[in-house]
């Protein structure tokens, strides 16, 4: 903007090269010549401000209705932002300070004009010096690399944000109703208790019309809660229970892998007969990034690990499953293992539902089959797990629209004076290109002599 008003009023002092003449001819100071060129560029700045004040106030207004409910109430003091009195007296001084800064090389410059090479006739159709001109050259050059900075940037943001929706999150968001359930510990302390609530819970839900899976684990992606164990593979050197490296923790309903739609790419998945019963061996499938962190290069099934406590039960690797976005920023693609729910029950509860049509027209009926299985447990955040990815990608997706808003404000001041500033320069050059007409060049060629 500050480039756009320095061609300008470059260009308009210029333009009156002449008029400015013709009045020091006739007797004006210089210095009533630079007040008034002054004093036209602060009231054409003060002009400005009428326009900019408002348009200030509008958008402020607009970014406090456009910021999400989810990131506004983690901002102290957003709702009360507004342009008051510092605001405004900042911006009167910028634009005070901004007129005379720009308005006093070509007032001086105006001021003092070649008077004979000025009152010629024609003189105001002459071209300008060729390092004028490179100057002038610079300035737009360096307009346009900047706009073009911003907009790259800001079309990198927006295409993230829209990637974080819409790009692979390593199962099928698509139509699949979320919810949760916290099991209190009082009334769940039995472990056999969570397994009938989980069951009963299942039952229900597949009952319902337009169902075509469901499945349970205690954290779904995109979720707001996580649960995570030390892992020690079997083989590994000593280590102390504080450098043993983290892994997400799951457990989930034999159906899990199908309801998700979460690939499996060796071994199997968990399946009925991994259940509590006595003898029963304790297995677990393992996301990719889990099998190469511990058993790089080498066949992870069969192998054996213990999550959590050193009393904690060995653990076989019976399949490997992709990766899984969990959170974007933090947990993309962390490693994984996926323990069977009946072998270790959580009193935290998550409910996958894939149907055939809109999943968040189920979110009642979902609700009423959780309290028919116990009517003391009410389901909460029950989302489509599309809402879920948008409501934890929320906050990138508001800045990438705020970016790309002032990336293509940035672009119109670019456009702008890149316009203003060639067509003061072809208006220079108006004897010149009528010249050139009148020799035989066609209009062709003086379009490609100006592009």
């Amino acid at each position: 903007a500050c480039i756009n008003v320095a061609n300008f009023l470059l260009a308009r002092g210029a333009e009156r090269r002449r008029e400015i003449a013709v009045r020091q001819a006739l007797g004006a100071a210089r210095s009533r010549i630079l007040r008034q060129l002054l004093t036209e560029g602060l009231v054409t700045s003060l002009m400005a401000m009428v326009v900019a004040l408002p348009t200030a106030a509008l958008g402020a207004r607009a970014m406090k209705d456009m910021m999400p409910a989810e990131i506004a109430r983690f901002l102290n003091g957003w709702s009360s932002i507004d342009l008051d009195g510092r605001a405004m007296l900042f911006g009167l001084a910028l634009a005070t300070l901004s007129a005379l800064l720009f308005s006093l090389s070509p007032a001086r410059r105006a001021s003092s004009p070649d008077l004979t090479d000025a009152l010629k006739e024609g003189g105001r159709a002459s071209t300008e010096g060729a390092s004028r001109q490179r100057g002038r050259s610079a300035l737009v050059v360096s307009q346009i690399a900047a706009a073009l900075a911003l907009v790259l940037v800001a079309s990198l943001a927006a295409r993230s944000a829209w990637t974080l929706i819409e790009g692979p999150q390593g199962y099928d968001p698509e139509n699949l109703l979320a919810l949760n359930v916290s099991l209190p510990e009082g009334k769940h302390a039995d472990q056999e208790t969570r397994r009938t609530f989980v069951r009963e819970s299942l039952a229900r839900l597949s009952e319902m019309p337009g169902v075509t899976a469901v499945a349970a684990t205690n954290v779904l992606p995109s979720r707001n809660s996580n649960s995570g164990r030390r892992i020690r593979a079997e083989g590994d050197a000593a280590k102390e229970d504080s450098e043993l490296p983290v892994a997400d923790s799951r457990t989930v309903s034999p159906t899990f892998f199908e309801t998700m739609k979460l690939p499996l790419y060796s071994g199997r998945a968990i399946d009925a007969r991994d259940d509590a019963a006595e003898g029963a061996q304790q297995v677990a499938v393992v996301s990719r990034a889990f099998a190469e962190r511990h058993w790089p290069g080498l066949d992870p099934l069969g192998r054996r690990f213990r999550a959590g406590d050193a009393d904690a039960p060995m653990v076989t690797v019976i399949g490997v499953c992709g990766d899984v976005v969990h959170q974007w920023f933090g947990r993309r693609n962390y490693p994984t293992y996926y323990r069977p729910y009946a072998q270790e029950p959580r009193l935290a509860v998550s409910f996958a539902v894939r149907t055939s049509g809109d999943p968040e027209a189920l979110a009642r009926d979902a609700r009423r089959a959780i309290a028919l299985a116990d009517p003391y447990q009410p389901a909460f955040a029950v989302w489509s797990m599309k809402r879920s990815i948008g409501n934890a990608t929320i906050g990138l997706r508001f800045v990438a629209s705020i970016m790309t808003i002032l990336s293509g404000l940035a672009l119109l001041l670019a456009l702008t004076g890149v316009y203003g500033v060639m067509a003061y320069r072809v208006s220079l050059r108006t004897l010149e290109i009528g010249v050139r007409l009148v020799l035989g060049a066609s209009h062709g060629d003086v379009l490609r002599l100006t592009m």
